[in-house]
């Protein structure tokens, strides 16, 4: 079997050249079994730049060729793999602090860059307070600074993204943004102690959806440590870099964070008439993709209690899902409608009630 990728110029003459060192490879099928991969090497000339491509970008498609021979029986048939497009380019402001330039550089056009921020993880601690903020800023715009009726605001993950301005090439729209996210905090935070914090924003003044250029309210502001403040900044130009985020390219963001689930009250014994319920039925489920387990937290009432998880089964025998939980305690995840707190201990009789957070 001969695997040979294919590479096929979309813009500019000089892409798509086959290095010869590296040729297609050709195995038995048992050769390949041992040695499963191989390595071919194409190269590109970059455009020169012009004011309609400044980052002389170029396209290229790629695809593997399969083709399969058999002498004895004189067979030979080849198979043509799914395309992908490549983007190259060789914008010269790709940089990550303090002093990393990534001169040239390609990705796979067609996909949607995520903008990860994993704040559970601990080299990514300072980074809590401002993911927190765009995390919140998300999922809740309603309840954001400034106050707008039906705010909206974008970039997460299935939701409307964001688009960089590289901003030396629009110094004016992205000072525009920070003039009005300084003027903002200003008016929403003046009367309080600001020491050691500085107003972080979201959508990213680097972004065409940015305080000011999103041409309305749809932005958040947030009084959080300088310390956070500045990790933020310098771990969202470093990815602009590692990710070829070029000016006009779209993304998202993702902040790997604990997301409350569910909240349940519960009694401190049996409801009446019950063997083990002490809850009506709630459900956990909208777990989002990042998230590997479930977390419980009692957060009022006796702080010290333990309890199981049970499913209601109707026209059966309830099942119990999981065992002696306590304030803190993790578990699997598992999604119903028709979960329900059961067989409450050390509460004296007192009601308390959980938390469920989805934790990365």
């Amino acid at each position: 079997m001969k695997i040979d990728m294919v590479c096929e110029s979309k813009v500019n003459a000089g892409d798509c050249k086959e290095d010869p060192d590296f040729p297609p490879t050709e195995r038995t099928i048992a050769q390949w079994k041992n040695t499963n991969f191989s390595t071919e090497i194409f190269t590109s000339e970059a455009p020169p730049p012009t004011d309609a491509n400044p980052d002389q970008l170029g396209y290229m498609e790629f695809w593997p060729k399969l083709t399969l021979t058999h002498a004895p029986r004189k067979f030979k048939k080849s198979i043509d793999g799914i395309k992908q497009t490549v983007r190259y380019d060789s914008a010269k402001y790709m940089f990550a602090f303090p002093d990393q330039y990534f001169w040239q550089g390609a990705v796979f056009s067609k996909a949607t860059p995520i903008f990860n921020v994993p704040v559970t993880k601990p080299e990514f601690s300072m980074l809590a307070e401002a993911g927190q903020h765009w995390k919140f800023a998300m999922d809740h715009p309603d309840q954001t600074k400034p106050q707008m009726v039906g705010k909206k605001i974008p970039g997460a993950v299935g939701d409307s993204t964001l688009t960089r301005m590289y901003t030396k090439r629009h110094q004016d729209g992205y000072n525009r943004n920070r003039n009005k996210t300084r003027r903002t905090c200003d008016r929403e935070f003046g009367d309080e102690d600001r020491t050691g914090k500085q107003c972080d924003e979201y959508p990213f003044a680097s972004t065409w959806e940015g305080s000011a250029t999103n041409g309305s309210d749809n932005f958040s502001v947030r009084m959080i440590s300088s310390e956070s403040n500045g990790a933020a900044g310098t771990w969202l130009g470093a990815w602009y870099a590692y990710d070829r985020i070029l000016d006009g390219d779209t993304f998202n963001v993702q902040v790997e964070a604990p997301e409350k689930i569910a909240t349940i009250r519960s009694e401190g014994q049996p409801q009446d008439g019950q063997d083990n319920r002490s809850s009506d039925n709630f459900t956990i489920g909208n777990i989002p993709s990042y998230a590997t387990k479930l977390q419980w937290k009692i957060v009022d009432g006796p702080t010290n209690a333990k309890f199981d998880v049970m499913k209601d089964i109707s026209f059966g025998i309830d099942e119990t899902i999981f065992n002696d939980l306590t304030d803190g305690s993790e578990t699997e995840i598992k999604t119903s409608e028709d979960f329900y707190v059961a067989r409450p201990e050390n509460t004296d009789g007192e009601s308390f009630t959980v938390e469920v957070y989805a934790i990365p």
